[in-house]
């Protein structure tokens, strides 16, 4: 007999035992003796033991990942992988922590049990930081943790809920390189766990975290899902057959269908109407494939046959491929905006007759009887009536509301009348049928009127401000010519004031002007009565007088508002003038010298605005020549001939100051004023320059008599021009040979010896000069020198006047292109419409691009794409779709150097922004000009526009600005569309993950696993594929080699290497890579420095390029690699990363489960092995190895029998 047993060696305690037991006979076969041996199988029952165990385990492990791989509830998900984990592994209590989204807490999830779920309610959670926790531990860590005696732990944290806690492991749940949370688990028993338990937990935990990622990103799409299911727009698709594969709820409900299987591969056609169905086969279906998405109007028919409008979106959704996969549609039941257009129609004749109302002749009429006491308007029977503030007759009050005191049957609405925000009055109706009251539509249409009146008012209020400042300035010139003309210093004083005050309607207008000692101002003329009676009483302001708007002018040299002066302190109130409510004083100025104060005052508050002080400060400017030419001409009227002489060059002073009243543009005054020069100075050269724009250097703009200098261009610094520019002064250069100048080196080359050069300036800053050359040495007077200043000051203005109108005229202009282009661009339904509409305003373009922007993570554009492009030459373009790694690209550098700012190139090659290695690129591209604009939304990179000319362009302030806004807007309406397209995209690429990983862990093997891999993979180029398996040194603590476990192949190409197949590291070194946790992407291996040479040779002789290599780690430890290889280059795109690091850790636990499954049928193998070996041998060994046969009693002695004393027969 054999068999296992057990013997008892010390009490209590037994030992496993092999016992075999033979029958010793004698010759004549009768059993005289037992003969037994007995072995201790301890070492061996306990290995089975463990091996027993760990299969039984490794079968949980797969019950509970078979269990939560088909749950996609992750809270159902966690509680049964909790709950089954403490019932198959006899555990006291299992619960999971989830890291929460900062990645500094661990937040209990699950918990076993009906003691798990109160463990939730209490709301548990650990720090990460926590040093006494081996939960947190675990999880800093990554890798399992033991505490098989908690109670020597001075650290543990125990929990009154569980208070037979004696040993503990918590083992991290990672996917990927991403932790998910720790999975916790505790036992009664000291000594429980041992890192065969951590190795099974920790595949498990690999399991759950995979299964937990899977449903999350299900759920995700799950949401996805239902906002397209519960937008309130009809949302379908269809094959590019047109067989309908999918309508949301709101189209279903919209069709009268009641569900998605009723209308699965109807055709487009069936729902459109019949007189619609012509029209999209032959233009709408067409446009849709040809340009990629239609927009516009159609007809749709329910499954009753009633058909209703729609406003219906098509597009086309697309493969990598380009080839088209869905026609995807939007479209909007219309009817009830049909409806309401029909009724609106009827309306518009009653809204017309109230604009007609409002209009300018009607706005006119109210600004004429404007009055305090003018409360509102009543329109009445076509006819506008103004309401009084205590008007007697209650039917013209605006107050309507009160009228339902009088006892009249009555209903008011009423609607508040908004400007900006602002609500400047309200529009109501009065109705004396109650019964009758006001619909829906007619509320909606009031609003529609209220709206329209505040808009008639704003156009009505510019259009009045507008011609209010048109007549200002055309005072300002009827002022100055009037003023010009008058050469007696009273008469011209008088007369301006009178004029002043009349034209510009003001309560009251003086001049006052500085004494000799110019240290008072002195009232010399004043409009009207009043003034006439403050000048005969020699009214006089001292310059330093603090309470006195016109003494603080004269001190500050700049125009001084009080817009309210009973709250100024430094309004001097004058008994004459008692309605002064607003004042305006502005210097009478020549150059930086002060003549006096131009003082206006009116009997309303608010009435000066900055425009104001400008056309003032013009005024003033004209009055203080027109001043400064009656002194000079009353100074020189003592003198016959020098008087005369100074009269002409007066008159013709004023003469040019007339013409260029009435001059169109710069070039045209810049000539009438160097014509006059020469007339009044009889000088032999006049010339005009003008500051660039960098104000470092300043360019001939005009010359007479010396051609050769136009379009030259000299340094600001160095030169008698730039200094007069700096300084701001008029400079008299009598003696060029006792300068150093550049400018005046030049002239004297010419002949030319002395020079008067006059600051020109606009708005304050000087913008060029006016120069006057001579060939005599000091050949300009004191005389000379003032009619200087007054020729700069008279230009000054007329350039300030014509900037402020221009600007004027610019802005409206740019306004209102800007706002057609902006509605243009928002309504854009893809990304070439973006770029049509973007690059409209450019005329002559010769090419456009748009792309997209990839960031890597601290924010920096690393990868740009080309979506769209425009060419209208025959030069070679980039295709669309391409995409350049940033910091290699050549363009780089200009393209994103600025983001915040468009780029305008007029010349590219004569732009220092422009290196050599882009001028190549623009010269290949024949590009002569461009302009570059960023994409960019709340800081963050969008992509980049480049407009590319074949000419030179000139560029100006109005361009920068219109392409800033441009820019502003596309990157809003291009994020959106990304945006869109993205959500599209994740909900494709979930789902084929998700499908993927089901796939992966129902593998049966290997080569099944390798094959699903390939299939399954976000990459179809691959032709072969390796799985490789470390081979470890004898003490486990470095990979020796790698050996091949599985292979694919495509039958194309060389085959892979044999299963079995042994590299070693020192012979492939490039596989220390594979150590890494990092995957690696390799486009080309032919090419790529990462191979060591040896790999790269075999890459070559294999005709290997594209290469993906997936790291394998179970437990955080390296376990292999996986290796896709294919026979064509390829670029990996992020996305196709993500999808590989995605299915990395599936691919890896299923690969370590296949292990572990080996080597547990190895073990059991050898196990079964030994049991043969010791039931067959034992008796053999027994007998060979045994001398004594029994033993024999003689008298009380006990002695042995041996082989020399008994023959056993």
């Amino acid at each position: 007999w054999s068999g296992e047993s057990c013997i008892g060696l010390v009490p209590g305690r037994t030992t496993p035992t092999l016992e075999n037991y033979f029958l010793l006979k004698d010759n004549k076969n009768i059993p005289i003796y037992i003969a037994a041996s007995i072995t201790n199988i301890a070492d061996q029952k306990e290995t089975e033991a463990a091996i027993v165990k760990q299969a039984a385990e490794l079968q949980t492990v797969a019950a509970v990942s078979t269990k939560v791989a088909t749950s996609l509830d992750e809270r159902k998900l966690l509680q049964e992988v909790v709950d089954l984990t403490q019932s198959r592994f006899s555990l006291y209590h299992a619960h999971i922590y989830l890291l929460n989204e900062a990645g500094d807490r661990l937040e209990l999830a699950v918990g076993s049990g009906e003691v798990g779920r109160q463990m939730v309610v209490e709301t548990r959670i650990i720090a990460l930081d926590e040093a006494a926790s081996i939960v947190a531990r675990s999880a800093r860590e990554r890798e399992g943790i033991i505490a098989n005696n908690v109670r020597q732990n001075a650290g543990f944290l125990s929990h009154p809920l569980l208070p037979e806690t004696q040993s503990e492991m918590a083992v991290p749940m990672i996917a990927g390189s991403q932790l998910i949370g720790v999975f916790d688990v505790q036992a009664t028993e000291v000594d429980r766990f041992t890192e065969q338990d951590v190795q099974i937990q920790t595949v498990l935990a690999a399991q759950v975290a995979v299964a937990l990622q899977n449903a999350r990103q299900y759920q995700q799409a799950e949401r996805q899902a239902a906002i397209i299911d519960s937008a309130e727009v009809l949302i379908g698709a269809a094959d590019p057959h047109g067989k309908t594969v999918f309508i949301n709820r709101k189209g279903l409900e919209m069709l009268g269908y009641d569900g998605l299987d009723e209308v699965m591969g109807k055709p487009i056609p069936e729902f459109c109407a019949p007189e619609v169905v012509e029209r999209l086969q032959n233009q709408i279906l067409p446009h849709l494939f040809a340009e990629g998405s239609w927009r516009g109007e159609n007809l749709f028919v329910t499954r009753e046959g009633r058909i209703f409008p729609i406003d219906q979106t098509l597009f086309l959704v697309k493969n990598k491929e380009g080839d088209v996969e869905l026609i995807a549609t939007s479209a909007i039941d219309i009817t009830e905006r049909k409806q309401a257009e029909i009724e609106l129609e009827t309306r518009l004749q009653e809204l017309n007759a109230l604009q007609r109302m409002m209009s300018h002749e009607g706005w006119r009429s109210f600004r004429a009887t404007q009055e305090e006491l003018v409360q509102g308007y009543l329109f009445d029977q076509n006819e506008i009536k103004p309401v009084m503030a205590e008007y007697d007759d209650f039917d013209l009050r605006l107050d309507l509301p009160s009228q339902a005191s009088t006892g009249e049957a009555s209903q008011t609405v009423a609607r508040s009348i908004s400007l900006g925000g602002e609500v400047i009055g309200q529009l109501g109706i009065h109705q004396t049928s109650p019964d009758q009251p006001l619909s829906a539509e007619d509320q909606e249409f009031l609003s529609l009127v209220v709206e329209q009146v505040g808009e008639a008012i704003e156009r009505a209020r510019l259009l009045e401000q507008t011609q209010k400042r048109a007549v200002e300035l055309e005072t300002v010139a009827q002022v100055g010519t009037i003023a010009s003309t008058t050469l007696e210093v009273e008469t011209l004083l008088q007369t301006v004031v009178d004029l002043t005050k009349s034209s510009f309607n003001l309560y009251h207008a003086h001049i006052y002007l500085l004494n000799e000692r110019e240290d008072t101002l002195v009232l010399a003329a004043g409009a009207g009565e009043v003034g006439r009676q403050l000048v005969s009483r020699s009214w006089s302001i001292p310059r330093d007088k603090a309470h006195s708007l016109v003494a603080l002018a004269a001190r500050t040299q700049v125009g001084v508002v009080a817009n309210d002066v009973r709250v100024e302190p430094d309004f001097f109130v004058n008994p004459l003038l008692p309605d002064t409510r607003s004042e305006l004083a502005v210097p009478l100025m020549i150059g930086e010298r002060v003549l006096g104060v131009l003082d206006v005052q009116d009997d309303t508050i608010n009435r000066f605005t900055d425009i104001d002080v400008r056309i003032q400060s013009t005024l003033a400017t004209q009055i203080a020549v027109a001043l400064e030419n009656a002194r000079l001409f009353e100074q020189q009227r003592s003198g016959a001939a020098e008087l005369e002489e100074q009269t002409h060059r007066l008159a013709v002073l004023n003469q040019m100051s007339a013409e260029l009243t009435a001059v169109q543009t710069l070039d045209v005054m810049f000539n009438v004023a160097a014509a006059r020069a020469k007339e009044i100075f009889g000088s032999n050269s006049v010339s005009i320059t003008r500051l660039t724009e960098r104000g470092n250097e300043f360019e001939f703009v005009m010359i007479e008599d010396n051609e050769p200098l136009m379009n030259v261009s000299l340094p600001v610094e160095g030169t008698a021009v730039g200094q007069v520019i700096k300084v701001n002064h008029l400079a008299n250069y009598s003696d060029f040979t006792q300068l150093n100048c550049l400018d005046t080196d030049q002239l004297l080359e010419q002949g030319f010896h002395s020079a008067l050069v006059m600051p020109l300036s606009n708005a304050g800053k000087v913008i060029g000069t006016f120069n006057i050359a001579d060939k005599n040495v000091d050949a300009f007077s004191q005389s000379d020198e003032s009619l200087m200043r007054q020729l700069g000051a008279i230009l000054s203005s007329i350039i300030e006047s014509r900037h402020l109108f221009e600007q004027t005229q610019t802005a409206l202009a740019e306004t209102e292109t800007l706002y057609d282009l902006v509605g243009m661009i928002s309504t854009a339904v893809n990304l070439e419409d973006i770029l049509h509409m973007a690059t409209s305003p450019a005329t002559g373009i010769s090419s456009a691009e748009l792309f997209t922007i990839e960031v890597d993570a601290a924010g920096r554009p690393e990868w740009i794409e080309l979506k769209v492009q425009l060419n209208t030459t025959n030069q070679p373009q980039i295709s669309p779709g391409a995409r350049f790694y940033l910091p290699n690209f050549a363009m780089s550098k200009l393209w994103i150097s600025d983001p915040d700012e468009p780029i305008l190139i007029g010349n590219v090659f004569q732009d220092k922004q422009v290196g050599l290695e882009e001028k190549e690129l623009f010269k290949q591209f024949n590009i002569n000009a461009t302009v570059i604009l960023p994409l960019k939304l709340g800081g963050k990179w969008i992509g980049l526009i480049p407009i590319n000319w074949s000419e030179i362009q000139q560029f100006t302030e109005r361009d920068r600005r219109l392409y800033q806004s441009i820019a502003a807007q596309t990157a809003v309406v291009v994020n959106n569309l990304l945006l869109l397209e993205q959500t599209q995209l994740n909900l494709n690429e979930t789902e084929r993950r998700y499908k993927a990983a089901s796939r992966i862990s129902e593998a049966r093997d290997l080569q099944e696993l390798m094959s699903v891999i390939i299939s399954e993979g976000p990459v179809q180029i691959f032709n072969r594929a390796l799985l490789f398996a470390y081979e470890r040194s004898a003490d486990q603590a470095e990979v020796a080699a790698v050996v091949v476990t599985a292979n694919w192949h495509s039958g194309q190409g060389e085959p892979p290497s044999p299963i079995g197949r042994r590299y070693s590291l020192a012979e492939f070194p490039s596989f220390q890579l594979t150590l890494s946790p990092d995957p690696i992407f390799i486009s080309n291996a032919q090419t790529d420095e990462r191979p060591d040479p040896g790999m790269a040779i075999l890459a070559r002789r294999q005709e290997i390029k594209a290469m993906v290599v997936l790291p394998l780690r179970a437990s955080g430890r390296p376990q292999g690699a996986l290796f896709l290889q294919s026979n064509m280059a390829y670029e990996f795109t992020q996305q196709d990363m993500q999808g590989y690091l995605a299915l990395s850790p599936q691919i890896a636990a299923v690969v370590e489960n296949q292990r572990l499954l080996e080597e547990t049928r190895q073990a059991l193998a050898e196990v079964e092995a030994v049991q043969r070996r010791y039931t067959v041998q034992a008796w053999e060994t027994y007998s060979k190895q045994q001398s004594v046969y029994g033993y024999q009693k003689i008298d009380e002695q006990v002695t042995p029998l041996t082989g020399d004393k008994i023959a056993i027969g």
